[in-house]
């Protein structure tokens, strides 16, 4: 009698193969087609309720570090103050009022970095920079912590 030289063990060793192939490629496609270059880009982070004057410390052309954690920096080209100010509701007059609270203020950074732009992110170094993320901005002799307000690319 002849013997089958195809088993079942081999056919399973094949789609093993296939299947481990199939996950490489869908794990590396967004890396191979995935096309990214290096320019520079301005963002905005606005630090909220941070003390009156704070704008005096931080410098237009300051180099700043924008990550507690990864070697990130930016350079700042401008900052603006503006008054903090809230909005509660008021029982007794039954709709919201607007308060100016006195000795905080609202910091409007404007800063520009080299980053990493393609389709799906802006990063700098391990640094993601999107609207509404979290982002310290540490100089010599200050750290203040806003949040990305404004991408321009």
């Amino acid at each position: 009698m002849k013997k089958n030289k195809f088993t079942v063990i081999d056919a399973l060793i094949i789609i093993f193969v296939v299947a481990a192939f199939g996950v490489a490629v869908l794990k590396l496609k967004p890396g191979v087609f995935n096309k990214s270059e290096e320019r520079a880009i301005q963002f905005t982070v606005m630090v909220s309720e941070a003390d009156e004057g704070t704008s005096d410390i931080i410098k237009s052309g300051d180099e700043v570090s924008i990550s507690f954690s990864e070697k990130a920096y930016a350079t700042v080209k401008s900052v603006s103050e503006e008054p903090y100010v809230t909005s509660t509701f008021s029982p007794t007059m039954g709709k919201y009022v607007s308060n100016k609270m006195a000795g905080k203020s609202n910091l409007i950074i404007n800063l520009e970095c080299i980053a990493e732009i393609s389709d799906t992110h802006i990063m700098n170094g391990e640094v993601p920079i999107r609207v509404g993320s979290g982002m310290p901005v540490r100089g010599k002799g200050y750290t203040v912590k806003g949040y990305v307000i404004d991408v321009q690319d």
